[in-house]
């Protein structure tokens, strides 16, 4: 989450404990809300918001926060859908652990695909409207929302799905970034 989180917005100068230790306060706070609580809504909830309160720690405007949080739990229910649809396409039936690790594994492979893909790294003092940043944030918004009501047999199929939504949110996401370096460049050719 870390890695991804930095793919988007660019870290405040504030000593590397600090970010450690709100990462592992997220960490203890959403392990917690899962393992003892066991509620659907208390896990989204400790994921959503702890994300959320941690994208303060990155110099960025309200939108990009917004927008970096849904992204990045959008990402994660991605993967743990398209694992949970993996194993019982495969029918493994003791798949916790195993998914936990590969989520982490994936995301992990997602964050370093962002940061290779996406070449302004959404860093420059550039002026884009907030609009742009809530259409963005639609995209994965809505892949969560057809996942979820197309998903309901997990199997073949809802794997397929599940790459194809993810295809088209890295495809608009790229060429989000495209668009962003030209304003970049627009912003920078009339201030000359």
């Amino acid at each position: 989450i870390y890695l991804l989180i930095g793919a988007f917005i660019e870290k405040k100068d504030i000593k590397r404990y600090i970010y450690f230790g709100v990462y592992f306060l997220f960490y203890i706070i959403n392990s917690c809300g899962y393992l003892l609580l066991e509620s659907s809504i208390v896990n989204i909830t400790t994921n959503v918001i702890p994300v959320f309160l941690i994208t303060f720690l990155y110099k960025t405007k309200l939108f990009k926060r917004i927008f970096v949080t849904i992204l990045v739990c959008a990402m994660a229910m991605f993967w743990e859908a398209v694992l949970y649809a993996l194993f019982s396409y495969l029918k493994i039936s003791d798949y916790e652990s195993i998914c936990l690790f590969s989520e982490s594994m994936l995301l992990f492979f997602t964050a370093r695909l962002a940061q290779l893909l996406l070449k302004s790294r959404f860093e420059k003092n550039t002026y884009i409207k907030g609009i742009y940043y809530v259409a963005l944030a639609f995209v994965p918004l809505s892949s969560i929302v057809i996942g979820y009501l197309t998903l309901t047999n997990w199997g073949l199929e809802a794997l397929i799905i599940a790459v194809l939504l993810l295809s088209i949110n890295f495809l608009v996401f790229y060429m989000f970034d495209e668009i962003e370096l030209t304003y970049i460049s627009r912003q920078e050719a009339d201030s000359i």
